[in-house]
């Protein structure tokens, strides 16, 4: 049975997941954006997991900002979007410049290992079942284990931000229309969004 643990990251309060099941030795590391990702490496070395993969759901900063500690410690394989790998670069100065009162430091994530689009990749014998969503971002993707459906920023209780300089409301519409197409086909789903609490869609 696949657990999820949330963790609130340092910068703007974000969230980040581990998706581990008791049956296996990995786990899933979904937007760690605290610096050292100290908490799910100690939520790691408690159950003797490590983190196969870190996904990105968007490319922002308070996102991504752990995720080369994981990379460091583990070697764990990063997986994102294509437009997220190509804005990474871009986006951790604005970032640190307006948010974290530090217009010297910047940051970026050292290595993309995996890009996806729309479609499925295992993980064990679980899959994990991505939808590209621009809207937020042009990175923006959300993905589906089983019931559980993670969206970054995409999807949340509290009214999402549109980039409209590389996306529009119009393009953000169609990403929600397929992301309701999705979960209209289930019973019922659990959300794990970027910020704030999990929720349920019945």
């Amino acid at each position: 049975m696949v657990e999820v643990t949330r963790f609130v990251n340092d910068l703007m309060s974000s969230n980040c997941y581990v998706i581990h099941d008791s049956l296996c030795s990995d786990c899933v590391i979904v937007d760690p954006g605290s610096k050292n990702s100290e908490s799910e490496i100690s939520l790691c070395n408690k159950l003797r997991i490590y983190p196969r993969y870190i996904i990105l759901t968007h490319e922002h900063t308070d996102h991504t900002w752990g995720a080369n500690a994981l990379v460091d410690r583990y070697d764990s394989k990063v997986i994102c979007s294509q437009q997220c790998k190509d804005r990474l670069g871009k986006e951790g100065q604005s970032y640190f410049l307006f948010y974290y009162n530090d217009p010297n430091y910047s940051y970026n994530v050292k290595r993309v290992d995996i890009t996806v689009g729309s479609g499925d990749i295992i993980w064990n014998s679980i899959s994990i079942k991505f939808l590209y969503t621009p809207g937020h971002s042009i990175g923006s993707m959300c993905f589906f284990v089983g019931d559980n459906l993670f969206t970054g920023d995409t999807l949340m209780q509290c009214e999402t931000t549109v980039d409209k300089k590389r996306c529009s409301d119009e393009i953000y519409r169609e990403s929600l229309k397929t992301l309701n197409r999705e979960i209209s086909m289930r019973s019922s789903v659990i959300v794990y969004p970027g910020h704030g609490d999990m929720y349920y869609i019945k």
